[in-house]
C-alpha cells in the first residue's frame, strides 16, 4: 500500500515537472505573439482610426442599392439642391466608390495579421522503445513570425490604399454633384426653349388667322399667308424635336441621381445671379492641386513604396517557434524511474531566403508602380489645371453673354419686333419683315437661355475641378475687362 502510494506520488511529481516545462515553452510562444500583436496594434492606431471613423460617417448617409426608393413628392420640386441631396444618398456609382473604399479598409487587418499557428498530430506506427517506455503519439504546435517590417509595411500599404480609396470616394462625390447639375441644367434649357417657342407659336397661329382675314379682303397676298404657315410648320418641327430631347434628358437626369425609372423631373425657374469667380487664379490652382482625386495618386504612390518595403522584408528570415509533446507509454521493464514520462520539446526554426534576386526584383516592381502613380498624378494635375482655365473662361464668357443679352440684344430685338408690327398695321412693312423680326427675337431669347445654362453648368464644373465651392462675385463689365 505504501509502495503504491510512493509510485503514484512520484508520477505526480514528474507530471508536474513536465507541465512546468510545457507552460514555460508556451509562455515563450505567447510572449512573442503578444509582442507582435502589441506592435501591430499600435500601428493600427496610427493609420486606421481616422479612416474607419470617416467610413462609418459616410455609410450613415448612403442608401443600400436594394433599398433605394422614389424621392419624396416635394423633394425634387425645390430645384437642383433636392436632386443633389437625393443623388448623394442613392447614386449607384457613388455607392460603388464607397464599397471599394470599405473593401480597402477591411483588407488592412488581413495585411497585418500573423500566419495562423499550425497544430499537427502524428502517431508512431512502429513504436520507438525508450528507457522510460514506448513513444506512441506526437502533438506539435508551431507559430511562424515573419520579419517585423514585412507585416508593418504591408499594413502601411493597405492603410494607405484605403486612404486613397477614400479620396476617390470624395472625388466621386464632387463628380456626382457636377454631373447632376449638368443634367439638370440641360433639361432646364430644353424646357425653357420649348416655353419660349410655344409662346411664339401661339402668337404665330393667331397672326396666321389675321393674315388669312386680310387675304380674304385683299389686304394681304397668298404668299404672305404661306410664309406664316411655313414659319409655324418649322416651329412645330423644332418643338417636336425638343420634346423628344426633353424625354431623353429627363431620363439622363433620373439615371444620374439613381432614382427609379419614370421618376418625375420638375425644374424650377432660373434664379441664379450673373457671377464670375472672386478668387485669383493662383488660389484656384492651389485648391485644384489639393483635389481629392489628385491626392489619391500621391497616396497610391506612397502605398506602393510601403509595399516595396514589405517585399524587401522577404530577404530576411522568418522565425518559427514550436512546441512538441510526445506521449510515452509505460515501460515493460520493472522498477524503471520516470516510467511513462512524456517528452516535451521546444524548438526554434528559421527560413532560408535563398531567392534574393527574385525578391529584389519584386520590390523594384512595386517602386516602379509608385513612379507610375506619380507620373499619372502629374499628368492628371496638368489636365486639371487646363480644365480649370477652361472652366473659369467659360463662366466669365457665360456671364458676359448673359449681360449682353439682357442689357442689349433682347431689348433691341423686342423694340425692332414691336416697330415692325406697328409698321405692318399701317402698311409700311410686310409679313416677311415681321417673321424676320420674330426669328431674331426668338434667337436672342434662346441665346439668353443657353447662356444661363452655360453659366450654371460652368460653375458646377468649376466647383468640381477645384474640389470645393468657388467664391463668386456679381458680374461687372469694367472688372471683367480688367481681368
Amino acid at each position: 500500500m505504501d509502495s503504491s502510494y510512493t509510485i503514484s506520488w512520484r508520477r505526480f511529481q514528474l507530471s508536474s515537472l513536465a507541465n512546468v516545462g510545457k507552460y514555460t515553452a508556451c509562455s515563450v510562444i505567447c510572449a512573442a505573439a503578444f509582442f507582435f500583436a502589441m506592435t501591430l496594434s499600435a500601428h493600427e492606431a496610427q493609420y486606421e482610426v481616422q479612416t474607419r471613423r470617416d467610413l462609418r460617417s459616410a455609410a450613415a448617409n448612403l442608401t443600400p442599392i436594394d433599398e433605394v426608393m422614389a424621392p419624396e413628392p416635394n423633394m425634387l420640386s425645390t430645384g437642383l439642391d433636392g436632386y443633389v441631396v437625393y443623388a448623394l444618398e442613392s447614386n449607384p456609382s457613388l455607392r460603388a466608390a464607397f464599397e471599394r473604399w470599405r473593401a480597402s479598409v477591411l483588407s488592412i487587418s488581413s495585411a497585418r495579421k500573423l500566419p495562423d499557428p499550425v497544430l499537427s498530430y502524428g502517431a508512431f506506427l512502429l513504436n520507438v522503445e525508450t528507457r522510460v517506455g514506448p513513444q506512441r503519439h506526437r502533438l506539435r504546435l508551431a507559430q511562424t513570425f515573419p520579419w517585423p517590417s514585412r507585416l508593418t509595411a504591408g499594413a502601411d500599404a493597405a492603410a494607405i490604399a484605403a486612404r486613397a480609396a477614400q479620396r476617390q470616394f470624395e472625388s466621386e462625390v464632387l463628380g456626382v454633384r457636377a454631373r447632376v447639375a449638368t443634367a439638370y441644367w440641360h433639361l432646364w434649357q430644353i424646357r425653357e426653349i420649348l416655353r419660349v417657342q410655344r409662346s411664339l407659336l401661339a402668337i404665330a397661329r393667331s397672326s396666321a388667322d389675321a393674315v388669312q382675314s386680310r387675304v380674304i379682303i385683299g389686304e394681304a397676298s397668298l404668299a404672305d399667308l404661306q410664309q406664316v404657315d411655313l414659319f409655324i410648320a418649322r416651329l412645330e418641327d423644332r418643338n417636336s424635336t425638343l420634346e423628344v430631347k426633353e424625354k431623353t434628358d429627363s431620363a439622363m437626369l433620373v439615371a444620374e441621381i439613381g432614382a427609379p425609372v419614370d421618376t418625375p423631373t420638375p425644374t424650377a425657374k432660373w434664379i441664379g445671379e450673373i457671377g464670375v469667380p472672386d478668387e485669383n487664379i493662383e488660389a484656384l490652382i492651389k485648391a485644384t492641386r489639393d483635389h481629392p482625386r489628385l491626392r489619391s495618386f500621391a497616396l497610391r504612390a506612397d502605398g506602393s513604396e510601403a509595399e516595396a518595403r514589405s517585399r524587401e522584408a522577404a530577404r530576411y528570415p522568418n522565425i518559427t517557434l514550436a512546441l512538441d509533446w510526445i506521449e510515452v507509454g509505460e515501460t515493460a521493464m520493472p522498477d524503471v524511474s520516470d516510467s511513462g514520462r512524456d517528452a516535451l520539446i521546444f524548438g526554434v526554426g528559421m527560413s532560408l531566403p535563398l531567392w534574393q534576386g527574385a525578391t529584389k526584383e519584386s520590390a523594384a516592381s512595386a517602386r516602379s508602380q509608385a513612379a507610375a502613380f506619380r507620373a499619372d498624378g502629374k499628368a492628371a494635375e496638368n489636365r486639371a489645371i487646363a480644365e480649370l482655365t477652361r472652366a473659369v473662361t467659360a463662366v466669365r464668357d457665360a456671364a458676359r453673354r448673359i449681360s449682353l443679352h439682357r442689357t442689349t440684344l433682347i431689348p433691341q430685338a423686342k423694340a425692332i419686333y414691336d416697330a415692325v408690327v406697328a409698321d405692318y398695321t399701317i402698311g409700311r412693312s410686310s409679313v416677311g419683315d415681321i417673321l424676320m423680326a420674330a426669328r431674331n427675337l426668338l434667337e436672342v431669347q434662346i441665346g439668353l437661355i443657353r447662356s444661363q445654362s452655360d453659366s450654371a453648368v460652368g460653375q458646377a464644373t468649376l466647383d468640381m475641378t477645384v474640389g470645393r465651392p468657388v467664391r463668386m462675385r456679381a458680374f461687372s463689365k469694367e472688372k471683367q475687362n480688367g481681368t
